[in-house]
């Protein structure tokens, strides 16, 4: 992190706590001794290693592909996991404030369904992968 960067987390009660899981994460690769970069890990042998996007989605690819899931592409993967956040119920106004982009308006909050289900069909995912990632998604 750069210094004078700012960076909010919220801790909530279950698996995706940013606060817990940046906790870890420190405490997991505090063995370094040299400054390190925040996406940085240690690897088996000892060593600092940097996490680099390329690396990153080419292990997400081998994910995706052996859950026959090699449609998804790196485009449409969005590290910042905004998707994610919306299906734990997080409001649109609290993930709003954690995105770099201005894309967003208060418009698209009104019409967040007819949104899913539009890149739903564009990006060809099944809709039964949708119904078992969240028993309570419909669209």
């Amino acid at each position: 992190m750069e210094l004078g960067t700012s960076m909010i987390l919220t801790g909530c009660n279950d698996i995706l706590c940013p606060v817990a899981t940046l906790k870890n994460h420190l405490s997991v690769n505090s063995s370094t001794n040299m400054p390190t970069s925040l996406f940085s890990y240690t690897t088996a042998s000892g060593q600092s290693k940097i996490l680099l996007n390329h690396e990153f989605l080419n292990f997400c690819n081998h994910i995706w592909s052996t859950a026959m899931l090699a449609h998804i592409l790196g485009h449409n993967f969005h590290i910042g996991g905004a998707v994610e956040l919306l299906l734990a119920g997080y409001r649109m106004e609290d993930i709003l404030p954690m995105s770099t982009s201005k894309a967003y308006k208060k418009s698209h909050i009104d019409s967040l369904t007819a949104i899913f289900e539009q890149f739903h069909i564009k990006s060809k995912i099944p809709s039964a992968l949708i119904t078992a990632s969240d028993g309570n998604l419909t669209l």
